[in-house]
């Protein structure tokens, strides 16, 4: 779904502040699922909207994930093994995107000067 724009999950929250509120640490539980249902399972348990911006997270299986983790540890979890990318938004929600495609490397343009220079030499 390239151009478009998914809400996962849609909370409370106030924009302003979203980060001081988010708690640093949680214990995440979650089971084999979907990866748009784990991204929506920590929206909710984060309390922190989540938004995928031009990119297709359905039919995707995510691994069980356990254990205490920031927001960060967690998405990135989830995320794993894609290629896609988050981050804070300056509203206060996380978009979840494709990684930019890096530009190849610049090649090394070889320039060759010829000069040519012709001298007449008149001889007396």
């Amino acid at each position: 779904m390239v151009g478009t724009l998914a809400v996962l999950a849609l909370m409370g929250a106030a924009a302003s502040g979203v980060e001081d509120e988010t708690p640093r640490s949680q214990i995440i539980n979650l089971p084999v699922q979907s990866r748009v249902r784990a991204v929506g399972a920590l929206s909710r348990q984060f309390g922190i909207v989540i938004v995928a911006a031009g990119t297709d997270l359905t039919g995707d299986l995510v691994e069980p994930i356990h254990g205490a983790m920031d927001l960060n540890e967690a998405l990135s979890s989830v995320l794993r093994g894609t290629d896609r990318v988050f981050n804070l938004n300056t509203d206060g929600f996380i978009v979840i995107s494709p990684k930019p495609v890096a530009p190849p490397p610049a090649r090394a343009v070889e320039l060759l000067l010829i000069v040519v220079s012709f001298h007449t030499l008149t001889i007396r």
